[in-house]
C-alpha cells in the first residue's frame, strides 16, 4: 500500500480536541489565531461530532472509513482492501502517508511500502523480494512501544495482525507439555485480550489453567508484546517470552526457523526486537496451573492506603518485603497522595459453587459509548490542567480519578487470571509518556523502596518548582521472578525477586523530560553493584526529536551509554544470533543497529 491507497484517516482526537477546545474558548487565542488554526478547530467540532453520530449508527459511515471510530479513537484507521490496518496510527504528514506508535510519543515515520500478508508464503515471498532489492523490513505489531523499535524510513512495514494458523484458526489447544502444562498456539497477531477471552472460554478445557505472565492493556499484539520484552506480574514468572514453548520465524534468507529448548538459539530467539525476523507462529505454555494445582484463581484484593500508612512507616521496606508474596502492583498519584494496592492471593475453586468473575474482551477493548466518552473527558480535563498550568484543577482530575477507581472501575473479589490481570477498561485510551526500569530486589528490600521515594520527592520538588505536576498518571511498579531469556531486563534465575518501576504522565504534560531526567539519575546510582536495567519497550530516550509536544530532550548519548553499560554480557550473547538470523540485515533498525551494536564484530 502507497500514500494514494489511502484517501483520508483517523484525526489526532488527543490534539485536536485539546486544540479545537483551546481556540474556541480563550478569546486572546481566538483573536491570534491564523487562518489555518481556525480552520483546524472548526474541522475539530465537526469531525468529534460526525465520530459521535457513526459510533450511534445515526450518520453513515464514510467510505474508507470503520463505523465505531470514537470507541476505538486511537486505533482505527483506514480500510485497504478488505481487512484494517488497526495497529499504532496511520495518517499524512506533509501530504505523506506516515505510520506513528499508538501513543503519539514518537514522530511520524513514512515507509516506503505496507503489506499486510495473510498467508506465511507471502511473507515468505515478501521477505525474499526484499531482500533480493536490497530493502529493510520490519515488522510491526501494535505499536505499543514508546521507544524507536519500530521501522526507519523508506521501509518496507509488515503487519502480520491476519496471519492464520494453518488450521485456519487463530488460537489453538494442539497438547500438553512434559509437565501437564496446556501448550497453546497463536498467530502472531492475536491480541492479549483475545487470547485471555479465549482461556476464559476455554477454562475446563485447559484444566483451569492460563499464560500467568501477560500484559495489564488489552490491545498489544501478542508476538508484539514479546518481541519488546514485556512482562506481566507475580513471584517466580519472568517475563512474557519465558512461556514461548517454541516459535516460529521467517529469517534473513526468507527460510521459516522453528526455535524449541533444544535449539542453541532459543533464549535469543524468544525476544529478538524483530532483528532475527518476522514471528508466524507462537507456542505458549500455560504454566499457572502447574505451579498452583489446586489454587486456579486468585482473590484480587485492592486497597487504597495514603502513601505515610505504607512508605512512611519506619519499618517501610521490612513491611513491603513481608507482603511481597501477594503485593502484585501499587500506583500512586502525588496529588492525591493515596496509593492503590492491588494484592492478589491464588484461590481455590469455591465449594459452594461461587463463580469466579470472567474476563470480558469486548467490555475492556470496546467500552460502550458513555464510558469512552467519560474516560476520554477524564484525560481531556487532565491535558487541559497541565496546559493551564491550574494546579487547583489537576487536583481535582486526580481526586475524581481515585474516587472512580475506588468505587466504579476496581472491584475486589474472586476472579480468574485474565480477569484479574486486565484491570481497567478504557486503558488502552490514554496517551501518555512511561519511562521504566527494573530493579533487582535486594535482600532487605531497601532499594525498591529508595527508588520509589526517589520519584515521590522529585515529583513533588516539581509541583513546588513550576506549579505543576509532571507524575500525573502515576508511580507504579510490579514484583517478578528472573528470566531465561537473554535481552531481558530482569534475566536472572527463577527465584529472583526484581521490581519493575514506572513513571507515567500524559504526553502534554510540561516539565516531563527534566523530571525523567531526574528520576532516572537518581534510580541509576541506588543500586550501584547491581544496576536497574530498561524495560526496553518504556526505555524513550527523551530527544529533541522525539518529544513532540514539550522539553528541550537531552542528547540520545546519555541514555544510550548508561544501557550499553549495564547491559553489555547480555547484548554480546545477543548479537552472534542476529548475524545467524539476518547476516546481510534485511530487519535491521538504525536505532537499535547502534543501541545494540548490531554488525559490530
Amino acid at each position: 500500500m502507497t500514500a494514494a491507497d489511502v484517501n483520508s484517516s483517523t484525526p489526532n482526537w488527543s490534539a485536536l480536541i485539546f486544540r479545537t477546545l483551546s481556540v474556541i474558548s480563550k478569546p486572546s487565542l481566538l483573536e491570534d489565531a491564523d487562518t489555518a488554526k481556525k480552520a483546524e478547530a472548526l474541522r475539530g467540532l465537526y469531525t468529534l461530532w460526525y465520530a459521535a453520530g457513526t459510533s450511534l449508527g445515526i450518520l453513515p459511515a464514510l467510505p474508507g472509513q470503520q463505523k465505531d471510530v470514537l470507541p476505538h479513537f486511537a486505533i482505527d484507521l483506514p480500510l485497504t482492501g478488505t481487512a484494517a490496518i488497526k495497529d499504532g496510527r496511520l495518517g499524512y504528514t506533509n501530504k505523506t502517508l506516515t505510520w506513528q506508535n499508538t501513543e503519539q510519543s514518537l514522530l511520524p515515520t513514512a515507509p516506503g511500502r505496507i503489506l499486510a500478508p495473510s498467508t506465511v508464503g507471502q511473507v515468505v515471498s515478501a521477505v525474499k523480494a526484499a531482500a533480493a532489492s536490497g530493502e529493510n523490513v520490519r515488522c510491526i505489531g501494535h505499536g505499543n512501544s514508546w521507544t524507536p523499535v519500530f521501522f526507519d524510513a523508506g521501509a518496507t512495514v509488515i503487519f502480520t495482525a491476519e496471519l492464520l494458523l494453518p488450521s485456519g484458526k487463530r488460537i489453538e489447544l494442539i497438547g500438553s507439555d512434559a509437565d501437564g502444562s496446556p501448550l497453546v498456539r497463536i498467530a502472531p497477531g492475536v491480541q492479549a485480550g483475545e487470547l485471555s477471552q479465549w482461556t476464559d472460554d476455554n477454562a475446563v478445557l485447559l484444566n483451569y489453567s492460563a499464560l500467568p505472565a501477560q500484559v495489564a492493556t488489552t490491545m498489544p499484539r501478542m508476538a508484539g508484546a514479546i518481541s519488546t520484552g514485556s512482562h506481566g506480574k507475580g513471584l517466580g514468572f519472568g517475563a512474557i517470552a519465558d512461556f514461548v514453548h517454541s516459535i516460529k520465524i521467517v529469517n534473513g534468507a526468507g527460510e521459516v526457523i522453528e526455535y524449541t529448548a533444544s535449539h542453541p538459539l532459543f533464549n535469543e530467539a524468544r525476544f529478538n526486537f524483530g532483528l532475527m525476523g518476522i514471528i508466524v507462529e507462537i507456542v505458549f505454555a500455560f504454566s499457572s496451573r502447574t505451579q498452583y494445582p489446586d489454587l486456579p484463581f486468585v482473590y484480587d484484593n485492592n486497597t487504597f492506603p495514603t502513601l505515610r500508612e505504607v512508605f512512611g512507616r519506619p519499618d517501610a521496606a521490612a513491611y513491603i518485603k513481608a507482603q511481597t508474596p501477594h503485593f502484585d502492583g501499587s500506583k500512586w498519584d502525588p496529588l492525591d497522595d493515596k496509593l492503590w494496592i492491588t494484592a492478589a492471593t491464588r484461590a481455590a475453586i469455591p465449594s459452594d459453587g461461587t463463580q469466579p468473575k470472567k474476563f470480558n474482551n469486548d467490555a475492556l477493548s470496546k467500552p460502550n459509548l458513555a464510558l469512552n466518552a467519560a474516560t476520554y473527558l477524564g484525560w481531556l480535563i487532565a491535558e487541559i490542567a497541565q496546559q493551564t498550568g491550574d494546579l487547583d484543577l489537576q487536583v481535582l482530575s486526580a481526586s475524581v480519578q481515585v474516587v472512580l477507581l475506588q468505587n466504579v472501575v476496581v472491584k475486589s473479589g474472586l476472579k480468574t487470571l485474565p480477569s484479574q490481570i486486565h484491570y481497567q477498561p478504557g486503558l488502552q485510551q490514554d496517551h501518555i509518556y512511561d519511562f521504566e526500569l527494573c530493579f533487582k530486589v535486594s535482600e532487605d528490600f531497601q532499594n525498591v523502596v529508595d527508588a520509589w521515594n526517589a520519584a515521590v520527592s522529585i515529583a513533588k520538588d516539581i509541583i513546588v518548582q513550576y506549579g505543576s505536576n509532571a507524575l500525573n498518571v502515576a508511580v507504579e511498579w510490579r514484583f517478578t521472578g528472573g528470566s531465561s531469556v537473554t535481552l531481558e531486563g530482569n534475566h536472572g534465575e527463577p527465584d529472583d525477586i526484581y521490581c519493575w518501576i514506572d513513571v507515567l504522565g500524559n504526553v502534554w504534560t510540561p516539565h516531563w523530560d527534566e523530571f525523567v531526567k531526574r528520576v532516572f539519575d537518581a534510580w541509576t546510582v541506588i543500586s550501584p553493584d547491581s544496576p536497574p536495567k530498561p524495560h526496553w519497550a518504556k526505555w524513550n530516550a527523551l530527544t529533541e526529536e522525539q518529544l513532540l509536544h514539550s522539553g528541550q530532550g537531552v542528547p540520545q548519548t546519555y541514555w544510550e551509554t548508561y544501557v550499553k553499560k549495564v547491559m553489555d554480557p547480555q547484548i554480546a550473547a545477543f548479537r552472534p544470533a542476529v548475524a545467524a538470523a539476518d547476516p546481510a540485515g534485511v530487519f535491521r533498525n538504525e536505532y537499535l543497529d547502534n543501541l545494540l551494536g548490531i554488525g559490530q564484530a
